[in-house]
């Protein structure tokens, strides 16, 4: 019985990390666990680190920005500019 308990915690903790390890960001939120799909901060214009460099996540994509100040800005961009620069970065990523 108490084989049988410990096996069903056991899926359940399963099942919980992975739905939150494949749960959406929320917009402007750091993300880790993806590649940024480029390699200029987009509010700034500077090149971003090549390490631990600050993210934001758009539409499902990982953009690196310059620094926090830039993590911040992020969010009180409009759409309209972000979707923009989100699409220049997939056209330049796919030449």
């Amino acid at each position: 019985m108490r084989t049988a308990i410990t096996a069903v915690s056991l899926a359940a903790l399963a099942l919980a990390l992975a739905s939150c390890a494949s749960a959406p960001k929320a917009d402007g939120a750091r993300t880790a666990n993806f590649e940024p799909i480029n390699d200029v901060c987009p509010i700034s214009g500077h090149e971003v680190p090549d390490i631990d460099a600050p993210t934001v996540t758009y539409q499902g994509h990982t953009i690196a920005v310059c620094c926090d100040a830039c993590v911040e800005a992020w969010p009180n961009e409009n759409d309209e500019w972000r979707q923009e620069v989100l699409t220049e970065m997939l056209s330049a990523d796919a030449n």
